[in-house]
């Protein structure tokens, strides 16, 4: 396109000038030119759109509430299904409530999965007000709920614990819920859904395998976390979690209960607390300050931080992670 200005004739009168004729002859190619590309540009995106509409359409769509029902719906989906998860990246979902759009998107989708055992506090809401056109299903159905202790109840989970997908045991269980309601939802891709659901399985059971080796060898029984999201990764591989905080960490701890723990770190020698990275560590920083220990990561995997999303994790490197703190935390 730079040709056509090119093409346009220069009088020079002594010194290079230009006639008005030639100058909006310019101006007028300038602008053409300016034109031709934007329309390009245009036509461009209208072909990727339409390149991407075509590639999504036929696609199972799926809305998760969780992040790890997320991860595991596009292990077994694969190409096959367009999913969308509800709570936003680095937001912790504990204090998250849908919009209008998140409403909207799960009354239109073929498939909603969300955890249950009362962690989506509006989930009752949505199912007795929402006309949902798609399947929905309850990821944790078939497993055995750890009742709450009355001491960390909180008015976010009413009676249950319920960060069931925390040990990959109860995981391998959510996992056949999501491939049983996808394969119910496209009988077609029954056969791909279930060779990625078996793979995924494969990988839930040697998470399974070095969990346990690491409790077995580890030289002590109990961790201190900051928040009480541990209850089945420490009932299935037995060994006991100390709470700062109860089910919800904004569930603010009394004196009694920080004296507690203070006690008992002290007396059991504990030389790590435990804390997550979706709220804010101040609390499990100054008692591990007070006390001269340390802190630790341990992943209640709720949701990813914008830099984890930006590096590629999922549930199992950040589960990876979690082992290797277990197995520091465990250590005397």
């Amino acid at each position: 396109m730079v040709f056509f200005c090119a093409l346009l004739k220069v009088r020079k009168v002594g010194h290079i000038s230009m006639d008005i004729t030639n100058r909006r002859n310019i101006k007028a190619c300038i602008i053409t030119c300016i034109l031709i590309v934007a329309f390009m540009l245009v036509s461009a995106c209208s072909d990727i759109n339409q390149m991407n509409n075509e590639e999504e359409e036929g696609k199972l769509t799926v809305v998760t509430s969780l992040y790890p029902l997320y991860d595991f719906v596009q292990k077994i989906g694969g190409d096959q299904v367009h999913v969308t998860p509800l709570v936003p990246v680095g937001v912790d979902p504990h204090d998250w409530t849908p919009k209008l759009k998140d409403i909207t998107n799960i009354s239109e989708t073929d498939v909603f999965i969300y955890i249950g055992a009362g962690f989506e506090r509006w989930m009752d809401s949505i199912l007795d007000s929402v006309e949902i056109d798609g399947l929905v299903a309850e990821a944790s159905t078939g497993i055995t709920l750890i009742k709450a202790a009355d001491e960390i109840k909180d008015d976010h989970h009413g009676g249950y614990d319920p960060h069931v997908w925390t040990s990959p045991k109860q995981a391998m269980i959510i996992a056949e819920n999501i491939v049983n309601v996808l394969i119910e939802a496209d009988p077609d891709q029954e056969a791909l859904f279930k060779s990625n659901y078996d793979e995924l399985i494969h990988r839930l059971e040697a998470l399974d395998e070095e969990i346990r080796v690491v409790v077995e060898h580890g030289d002590r029984q109990e961790i201190v976390v900051s928040h009480q999201s541990f209850a089945y990764l420490a009932r299935d591989y037995q060994f006991k979690q100390i709470p700062i905080m109860g089910l919800s960490p904004q569930a603010e701890p009394t004196v009694k209960d920080l004296q507690r723990i203070t006690e008992f770190i002290e007396v059991h020698g504990i030389q790590y607390i435990l804390f997550e990275e979706l709220v804010s560590p101040r609390l499990a920083e100054t008692l591990a300050a007070d006390l001269h220990i340390e802190t630790l990561v341990l992943n209640p995997l709720e949701g990813l931080t914008t830099e984890q999303q930006t590096t590629g994790e999922d549930y199992f490197s950040i589960m990876n992670e979690n082992i290797e703190t277990l197995r520091m935390a465990l250590q005397k």
